[in-house]
């Protein structure tokens, strides 16, 4: 830059970090070692991009009949009816639908997969704190009743009702596990928790981990001995043994 004018100085000691947004022009001098790091996000080419919807068109539509048209025949030019099929073919191949659902796809793939592993979903429950994991990518598109969400690559049909804790998880990175959630909603996250696109970091279980790993008593293994008013050994179930299965109706609850 010929005429660059510098604005204002900053000065970073041992252990700072200076990010300098996009478009903003900077000169930095290093008295001792440093790192430098240059991250660019560069949009794809329309070469690019025909390629990879090509790719994601012929995974999507995989069982498709052949043309009816015949292309090699005795004519000596390049029947025009074939010419009008594969258009015709090509037209209805890059409907709204299709094309929306490529993007969905294409801006969460993930580059790096190996860099998520599956998550522990036994301790989920109303109220747990869902968050994603660092590299996982989320987008969503309404269409007609349902909300599309796209995670990693992958997209799920849920309802509009899904919305508030889809945009919660886009937006913040997080989300509840409210009962209010749809049973699409819940398989979701499941498949999520499964896939390792997010992390359960707060439920009953992980709480009484974290607090006593606060006070110096790091816990190992946890074993449930009451669930709902029952307790092992106690009331109807003091002479349940090891394995045996006892139905309990209302009578003895009260």
């Amino acid at each position: 830059m010929k005429n660059f004018s510098p604005s204002s100085e900053i000065i970073a000691r041992e252990g700072d970090l200076i990010y300098v947004p996009p478009g903003v022009g900077h000169h930095g001098l290093a008295e001792s070692e440093s790192i430098t790091l240059s991250i660019g996000i560069r949009n794809p080419t329309p070469i690019e991009i025909l390629g990879d919807f090509s790719s994601f068109l012929m995974s999507e539509l995989s069982n498709q009949s052949p043309l009816s048209s015949e292309l090699f025949s005795e004519e000596d030019e390049i029947p025009d009816k074939f010419i009008k099929e594969i258009k015709s073919y090509l037209v209805s191949a890059c409907s709204t639908e299709n094309i929306e659902d490529w993007v969905g796809s294409y801006s969460t793939n993930l580059k790096e997969p190996s860099l998520i592993e599956p998550a522990d979903m036994h301790s989920l429950s109303s109220g747990s704190l869902l968050s994603a994991s660092l590299t996982s990518r989320f987008a969503h598109k309404i269409r007609g009743d349902k909300a599309l969400f796209f995670v990693n690559g992958d997209k799920y049909a849920l309802n509009r009702s899904d919305l508030n804790w889809i945009d919660g998880l886009i937006k913040n990175r997080e989300c509840r596990y409210e009962a209010d959630i749809s049973s699409a909603g819940k398989s979701c996250i499941e498949e999520m928790l499964s896939s390792g696109a997010i992390t359960l970091t707060e439920g009953k279980n992980r709480q009484v981990r974290r607090m006593c790993a606060a006070i110096g008593f790091p816990v190992l293994r946890l074993v449930r001995v009451g669930l709902a008013g029952f307790w092992c050994g106690k009331g109807v179930l003091k002479d349940l043994k090891v394995g045996e299965v006892r139905a309990v109706n209302i009578v003895k609850l009260k």
